[in-house]
């Protein structure tokens, strides 16, 4: 009986040992893990920057050397990459990639590779890009009364340009590309409009501008007489006032419908001293214009109307336009 106690006693003991060793050995491995390829990246993130521009990042793999994207321009992933960046080291991260397409559906794959071992397989998430914004703000010295030059980085590709109001579509040529500025022609005077470069069926830059007066307009600048030109004018006309200051001094009769308007509504001009009399049922427009009564000895409103009539006045339009220092 006491043999088959200490024959128990020593089986209990052995197998004891065993687990303790085979546990030992499992744990050492558990440690120590090879693998034959490189494991794949996790956490991708793409976050759109700047429109057509993506900020990539993940989470470092243990054992990768360095790590090669792919885009896809469908979120799919289907047919050729239409961009492939290789190397990328683990410090450049997070890393950017500029210049894609815009309004586009974007798949992007991300690989870690490995040194002596398998790539890894792909990881991949997709993003939106936002519309581009490639056209330059029109220079004022680029507009005129029935046209305007539009211009964005020479040698980016577009095929068209839409001009609203009219609903026009103008083709882009392989010049206009490469000088990256195109003409619009036939315009309208003084009107607000708004151009939209095309590439296929995406927009590439949506700009706005207004074109300058045009017929039935006088121009004229400071050192020129304001009084003297605006008694030539005859119904409909427009006198336009470069930017600089005008001394007046003095009221002024308007008898015909006319308008009188800066001619670049940025830097307006300013009328010293000016009082309009307006008579015989004319009609007035002042745009883009400061008016200031410094100078002005007959205490007069900045407008008035100095006749009694049976027949209504013109209409009095004031756009965009400054009144300061009057008495009443």
């Amino acid at each position: 009986m006491k043999r088959n106690k200490l024959f128990g006693i020593m089986a209990i003991a052995l197998s004891i040992t065993t687990m303790s060793a085979c546990d030992s050995k499992l744990t050492q491995e558990i440690a120590v893990l090879h693998l034959d390829r490189a494991l794949s990246p996790t956490n991708v993130v793409a976050q759109v920057v700047e429109r057509t521009n993506v900020r990539l990042n993940w989470n470092k793999v243990y054992n990768a050397s360095s790590y090669t994207v792919e885009f896809y321009d469908n979120p799919a992933g289907t047919g050729t990459a239409v961009k492939r960046i290789e190397n990328i080291q683990l410090d450049e991260l997070p890393y950017t990639v500029a210049g894609l397409d815009g309004e586009t559906e974007y798949l992007v794959k991300v690989q870690a590779l490995g040194e002596q071992i398998n790539e890894s397989k792909w990881s991949s998430v997709t993003f939106i890009t936002g519309t581009e914004q490639i056209l330059r703000a029109v220079d004022p010295n680029e507009i005129t009364s029935s046209s305007a030059l539009l211009r964005w980085p020479a040698g980016l590709p577009a095929t068209s340009v839409e001009i609203t109001p009219g609903n026009r579509s103008i083709p882009v040529t392989a010049q206009n590309i490469a000088e990256g500025a195109i003409l619009i022609e036939g315009l309208g005077s003084d009107i607000a409009y708004t151009a939209r470069l095309i590439n296929g069926s995406k927009t590439r830059g949506t700009i706005s501008f207004t074109t300058m007066l045009g017929d039935n307009v006088t121009k004229i600048g400071p050192s020129d007489d304001f009084v003297s030109t605006l008694s030539t004018l005859q119904d409909g006309d427009i006198i336009a006032l470069e930017p600089g200051e005008y001394t007046v001094n003095e009221d002024v009769e308007i008898n015909k419908t006319i308008s009188i308007q800066g001619y670049r509504p940025a830097d307006k001009p300013i009328l010293k001293g000016l009082v309009l009399k307006v008579k015989a049922g004319a009609g007035l427009t002042i745009k883009d214009v400061i008016m200031d009564g410094t100078g002005n000895s007959s205490q007069n409103q900045s407008i008035f109307y100095d006749e009694d009539l049976n027949t209504a006045y013109g209409e009095l339009f004031i756009e965009n336009s400054e009144f300061r220092n009057y008495v009443k």
